[in-house]
Formats: structure tokens, C-alpha cells, sequence
């Protein structure tokens, strides 16, 4: 549980960086702490949000707006990846519906999923679950105010939970 506190802590003040700033982008911040037995934690946002040479080469990602953050984590044989993106203008439901058929067309198999929207926000999340890399995807904005923004964490195949436990 505190590590999902700690990667949502990151990607809020991910998100605020990246709406506090003009158009020119926000500075960039990486940072990497090293442990022992091939531990490892990466934090990249900004200009400095670049994706990992390790990230898994047969995950599709979204096609969305600039990468605004990037968190590793590897604890062998388990790794995980969460990049936010932004937006801009486009809406998070659409953006995050072609992302569910990209990864239905690359066989990953969608659970939990939802879309809502209105006038005032628009939500999509699912997950997709691979062979070897589970994908947990939530796209959108809660408020006319927000930026809409795509979150996606890919995690080794099997730690994907939405926290939803099957009654009966």
C-alpha cells in the first residue's frame, strides 16, 4: 500500500509541474536511488521524462500528448513502469479508447473497464493483461479546471490489481 501512496504522490506533483508551467514545457527533474540485489527506483519528470532504455520493446504505448513523467522500479525478477502524458486539448475518453483497441489488437486482454464522461469530466480506465506485462491505464480529467492527462503502469504479469474483489 505505501508504495502505491508514494507512486500517486509522484504522479500528482508530476501533474502540477507540468500545469504550472507555460508552454515551453517545465523544467526537468531525474533522480535515481540504487539498492542492493539489482534494486532500483527512478523518478524522471519535465524535460528530463524520458522513458527507460529497459521498458518491455512489445508494450504499445498510448498515442497521447508529451510525456510528462516517468517512475521506474525494479526489484528482480519484478519491474514497473508509470508514465503520465499529457493531452493538450484531446478528450481523455477518446484518447483513452483507441489506447484499450491498440492494446486489445496487440493481445493483451481488457478487465475492469470503464468510460464515463459529461460536460464537467470524463474518465477511462481499464486494465490489460498480457502475457508477460500487465497494463493498468486511467485517462481523462475529473474537472473542467484539470488538464486531462493519460496514467499507465506496466508491471510484471500478475500485480495488476484494481482492488476489486469478486463476491458470490
Amino acid at each position: 500500500m505505501r508504495r502505491a501512496v508514494c507512486v500517486g504522490g509522484i504522479l500528482l506533483a508530476g501533474s502540477s509541474l507540468a500545469a504550472c508551467k507555460d508552454s515551453s514545457g517545465p523544467p526537468g527533474f531525474s533522480q535515481t536511488v540504487k539498492g542492493e540485489e539489482g534494486i532500483e527506483s527512478s523518478v524522471r519528470f519535465g524535460a528530463d521524462a524520458v522513458m527507460p532504455d529497459d521498458f518491455p520493446s512489445g508494450v504499445p504505448l498510448p498515442d497521447a500528448g508529451p510525456l510528462r513523467s516517468v517512475v521506474s522500479e525494479k526489484n528482480p525478477p519484478n519491474a514497473s513502469y508509470t508514465m503520465t502524458y499529457g493531452l493538450g486539448g484531446d478528450n481523455g475518453n477518446s484518447v483513452g479508447d483507441a489506447y484499450r483497441r491498440k492494446l486489445e489488437n496487440a493481445g493483451y486482454k481488457i478487465e475492469h473497464f470503464s468510460s464515463v464522461g459529461g460536460s464537467d469530466s470524463q474518465i477511462t480506465q481499464f486494465d490489460a493483461i498480457g502475457k508477460r506485462w500487465d497494463v493498468a491505464v486511467v485517462s481523462g480529467r475529473l474537472d473542467p479546471r484539470d488538464r486531462a492527462m493519460v496514467s499507465v503502469q506496466v508491471i510484471t504479469h500478475g500485480y495488476v490489481s484494481s482492488g476489486i474483489v469478486p463476491t458470490g
